[in-house]
């Protein structure tokens, strides 16, 4: 699950994002009148997203093929710091702990919101399908489309 760009991403450390998050697209947010944020995260973006979700400035997430290895923390530790409600939808060659069943999710459902937690895997998928995907393959459509649904309702729930 390499990607061609992942060396652009790896100067991204979450010092630096929590810095913005925390100077910039909070404050925006709020002076918009913002009251709940909620974070959605792709691949990489899904560490970024579950981070940010360990403070209380946000109330849902929702994670499309998550990618967490190679991470500072373990994958473990990262759950266990997420303090909101996820939604967590896997493609079918995602590493199995970001899966149904997963330590992800069963570290997340030991929590107060753990009766809040969606893990989805969509077997048919792969790696990178929600942002990368060949709509004119029509099960990726199908996929894409759902997944969409699937947020937006879980969204709307948890706000």
């Amino acid at each position: 699950m390499k990607h061609e760009n992942f060396g652009f991403v790896q100067q991204y450390t979450w010092s630096k994002i929590n810095k913005d998050l925390t100077q910039h697209i909070y404050p925006y947010l709020y002076s918009k009148g913002s009251k709940n944020i909620g974070f959605i995260g792709a691949c990489w973006g899904a560490y970024v997203l579950m981070k940010a979700c360990a403070s209380d400035k946000i109330k849902v997430g929702v994670s499309f093929h998550p990618s967490l290895k190679n991470k500072p923390e373990t994958i473990e530790e990262l759950a266990k710091g997420i303090k909101c409600p996820q939604l967590i939808l896997a493609a079918g060659n995602d590493p199995e702990e970001v899966k149904e069943g997963g330590i992800v999710e069963r570290i997340l459902k030991e929590k107060e919101f753990g009766d809040k937690i969606k893990v989805k895997t969509f077997e048919e998928m792969k790696h990178g399908w929600m942002i990368r995907g060949d709509m004119n393959d029509e099960r990726v459509a199908r996929d894409v489309k759902s997944a969409m649904e699937m947020s937006l309702e879980y969204l709307k729930a948890h706000f």
